[in-house]
């Protein structure tokens, strides 16, 4: 969250790891999962339209940081 926009992002990143039952093979598989909460612009009907568009800015700024 900046200190710009009342808006949020989160991403989660979930490490999973597994490992061969058979004795004979040490086959390890190692996956990576990103679950990315991307911040909405639900109360823009409550804004101004120069608000809104400043809101919007302060939202895309935060969403290029995502890349």
């Amino acid at each position: 969250m900046n200190e710009n926009s009342s808006r949020a992002h989160c991403v989660y990143t979930l490490h999973v790891e597994r490992k061969s039952q058979a004795a004979s093979a040490e086959k390890v598989i190692h996956s990576k999962l990103h679950l990315v909460d991307l911040a909405g612009n639900e109360r823009t009907k409550k804004l101004d339209e120069a608000a809104r568009m400043k809101e919007a800015n302060y939202i895309n700024k935060s969403l290029s940081f995502l890349e």
